[in-house]
């Protein structure tokens, strides 16, 4: 009786553990970076996501924990929540180099860091791989989140922009 009960806790658990829906990790993310509640439940949701068994998620993970950086005052919390989550996301993509989701979201943590923290060490590397990698990407939600957010980055060359501006709507399938 009591291994029958530890299989059902055990079944329900699974259950209430299903992976979310990378559409709905985006939007999540994107809003974590105006509202400090979104952005901690989205680090809680991801938490038990580890590199190894789901880069994607931990790298969300890691690059929701450097946001919260942004949510928190105290200088110290701010520091610690950023070096975390640049270490999963560092993570996420040894295990998984050729993700471009992730390398977009080293790509956009890096461009917007502050210079004082050395974290800008792959914008160059990021920014051509991200290039090359939208001529392929089946995902038109990500190429259009992609392709306007680099658009607008200062990291762009103006020869760089106008070539997305040209190729965008291949890009995006628009």
């Amino acid at each position: 009786m009591l291994r029958n009960l530890f299989i059902l806790l055990l079944f329900n658990t699974a259950l209430a553990a299903q992976t979310p829906a990378i559409t709905d990790v985006r939007a999540m993310y994107h809003n974590s970076s105006e509202d400090g509640t979104a952005c901690r439940k989205l680090v809680d949701m991801l938490a038990s996501y580890s590199p190894a068994a789901n880069p994607l998620l931990a790298g969300y993970e890691g690059g929701a924990m450097m946001m919260m950086a942004k949510h928190v005052i105290n200088p110290f919390t701010k520091l610690s929540y950023f070096k975390k989550g640049k270490h999963i996301l560092e993570a996420a993509i040894v295990a998984d180099a050729q993700n471009a989701e992730l390398r977009f979201i080293r790509f956009a943590t890096q461009s917007d860091a502050p210079g004082f923290l050395g974290y800008n060490d792959n914008l160059k590397e990021d920014k051509s791989f991200l290039l090359k990698a939208l001529e392929n990407m089946k995902d038109k939600q990500l190429k259009t989140w992609i392709v306007g957010f680099l658009k607008n980055n200062k990291y762009l060359s103006e020869d760089e922009k106008r070539k997305l501006n040209a190729e965008g709507n291949a890009f995006t399938g628009r």
